[in-house]
């Protein structure tokens, strides 16, 4: 660019103009070669009138000569040729203020490089080496979301594999769904931010909360009891102690985390407590609702495993027993 011309001066000024407006980012400090130099020419004209930077060559030769920016701290800011007589590039520093969180960062490095990106006839970079870290949240959302929609569905493949059923299968797939939502939901609550480590943990949850619905939905397909509700009995007798027990054993087992004050571990015991709840919710209250309000629909032409053979026997109560025999 030819920095002699008061379009390009003009351009640059408005662009850090638009810079400075962007949220958390202070007018009140910063280093701009090209304002001070320019300043500078406006008072030393009134020693020297006959100075010059109309052309690409004096304003070149003012700079480095009369300004003497090769001595100057600025010299960092601006990029020659091999024979100076060409600007390369140039280089302009904003502050940024009052930035309290990683979100605050994000956006103010989102509106930066939104502005970068629409400057006319110029190729402009925003950087700063902080700016790496600030990527890993910009890039969390849609990573975590790919990682969890990749997991779920590799896991409602697989549970249809070994629970024969579409619809059964697909219960179990919206339970998992909604506790990765409502652990979504409730870490914002608790605190804790979607981050890597965070991100690891919803991957986890997914291992943890389909182990639950997985074990009931089985439960229910395997019993040979002529209706929904009898199926219910049957597989919640079974089923239902053995899952709590589960639950609570994981939940003691990751309690050791809470001795460690450290942001990994906390997070991590936090994410799975939820994991861990709300899956004991899904599988043991909301599928058994589910399938109730399914009704018949769900018991007509199911499939069996071959690989196991259903023995069921009555009680002195009349709830009945499920086994699995090979």
């Amino acid at each position: 660019m030819d920095y002699s011309t008061i379009e390009t001066q003009n351009q640059i000024s408005a662009l850090l103009l638009n810079m400075t407006q962007v949220p958390f980012v202070t007018p009140k400090f910063g280093e701009n070669w090209l304002r001070d130099f320019l300043g500078w020419v406006e008072r030393y004209r009134l020693l020297e009138p006959s100075v010059n930077i109309s052309t690409e060559a004096q304003f070149i030769d003012t700079l480095r000569n009369e300004y003497q920016i090769d001595s100057k701290l600025a010299a960092l800011d601006i990029k020659f040729n091999s024979d100076y007589t060409k600007i390369l590039a140039t280089r302009y520093i904003i502050q940024g203020g009052e930035i309290q969180s990683e979100l605050d960062s994000t956006n103010m490095v989102l509106g930066l490089r939104k502005v970068a990106k629409e400057a006319p006839n110029m190729e402009v970079h925003v950087f700063n080496p902080w700016f790496g870290y600030i990527d890993n949240y910009i890039q969390v959302g849609g990573l975590a979301l790919k990682l969890v929609s990749l997991a779920g569905v590799v896991v409602f493949v697989v549970t249809l594999v070994f629970i024969p059923h579409l619809v059964i299968a697909f219960c179990v797939f919206f339970s998992i769904a909604s506790v990765e939502a409502g652990v979504l939901g409730f870490m914002s609550f608790w605190g804790v931010r979607l981050d890597f480590i965070s991100v690891l943990g919803l991957i986890m949850g997914i291992g943890f909360s389909v182990d639950f619905a997985a074990h009931v939905s089985y439960a229910f397909v395997a019993s040979n009891a002529p209706t929904v509700e009898q199926k219910l009995r049957t597989a919640m007798h079974a089923i239902a102690w053995p899952v709590i027990q589960a639950g609570l054993s994981t939940i003691i087992a990751l309690a050791a985390l809470l001795i460690v004050p450290a942001y990994v571990f906390l997070t991590m015991f936090k994410i799975i407590f939820l994991v861990i709840v709300l899956a004991l919710i899904h599988a043991l209250i909301l599928l058994p609702i589910v399938f109730s309000l399914l009704g018949q629909s769900i018991t007509s032409n199911e499939p069996r495993r071959n690989s196991c053979k259903n023995v069921e026997k009555s009680n002195s109560n009349g709830m009945t027993n499920i086994g699995f025999q090979k």
